[in-house]
C-alpha cells in the first residue's frame, strides 16, 4: 500500500500518518498493532519501521478509493504477490489465506532496487545440450511496475528505519553495506497463547525481507 501511495497519492518520504484505533473497512473488527499500542502521529518511515497495522490499512483504503481494487489486484499479480484466494484488506498486512513463497517476496523487493523493474526469478539460466552444444536460453518475464521516483522514496524510508535501528533491525546489516529491510510478524490466537501458556507477545512467524543493490533475501523463522 505504501508503494502505491507514493505512486498515486503523492505521498512523500516525510509523510505524516496517524496511528489511532481503526476498524477494517466494512467490518466491526478493530485492527491491532504488534505491541497492542498506538503511537499517534508519526512519519511514514516510523509507520513502516514499527509495523503500524492501522496506518497500513488506512493507506490501503485511500489507495483503493483513488485507483480501485482491481488496480491493486493487478499490481500484486504483476509481482507474483497474489494469493490463490479473493483479495481482502488483510492483504495490506500480509494476511494471506495460503501465503506466497519467500522467493516471490525476495523478487518483489528486488524490484525496488531495480527502479521499479520486476524480473521473474528463475533458477536456471540456460541448458547446454551435450550432443550438439546447442544452448537453450531462458528469458525471464520482466515488467516495469513502479516508477523510479516511487522506488527512490521507498528506499529512503526503509533507509531511515534501518538508520534508526527500529526493533534492532540494523543487526542484519553487514559492516559498510547499505541494506534496506522490512520486518514482519504474525501472532498466535489468544486461545493458543492461553492454552500453551505462551508469553502475550509470542510470535508464530517472523519474517525479514531485505535487499541491497546486488542481492535480495527473504527469511522466515517460526
Amino acid at each position: 500500500e505504501y508503494a502505491l501511495a507514493f505512486e498515486h497519492l503523492n505521498y512523500n518520504s516525510k509523510q505524516i500518518l496517524n496511528d489511532t484505533p481503526y476498524k477494517y473497512p466494512n467490518s466491526d473488527t478493530y485492527i491491532k498493532n504488534v505491541d497492542n499500542n498506538f503511537m499517534g502521529e508519526l512519519t511514514i518511515a516510523d509507520a513502516i519501521g514499527y509495523s503500524r497495522n492501522t496506518t497500513a490499512i488506512k493507506t490501503l483504503k485511500e489507495v483503493i478509493d483513488k485507483v480501485g481494487v482491481e488496480h491493486v489486484i493487478n499490481y500484486l499479480s504483476s509481482i507474483n504477490m497474489m494469493d490463490n484466494a479473493p483479495f481482502s484488506y488483510s492483504y495490506g498486512l500480509g494476511g494471506y489465506t495460503y501465503g506466497v513463497s519467500l522467493t516471490s517476496l525476495a523478487a518483489a523487493y528486488s524490484m525496488i532496487a531495480r527502479k521499479g523493474l520486476y524480473i521473474e526469478p528463475l533458477s536456471v539460466r540456460k541448458i547446454k545440450l551435450l550432443d550438439s552444444n546447442e544452448e537453450i536460453i531462458f528469458t525471464p518475464f520482466s515488467k516495469q511496475v513502479l516508477s523510479e521516483e516511487t522506488c527512490y522514496l521507498l528506499i529512503d524510508v526503509l533507509k531511515q528505519a534501518m538508520d534508526d535501528n527500529i526493533w534492532s533491525i540494523s543487526d542484519c546489516k553487514p559492516y559498510n553495506v547499505n541494506v534496506y529491510a522490512k520486518t514482519g510478524t504474525t501472532s498466535f490466537e489468544n486461545s493458543v497463547i492461553i492454552k500453551n501458556n505462551y508469553p502475550k507477545n509470542a510470535s508464530k512467524d517472523r519474517l525479514l525481507a531485505s535487499f541491497t543493490y546486488d542481492y535480495s533475501i527473504a527469511c522466515w523463522a517460526g
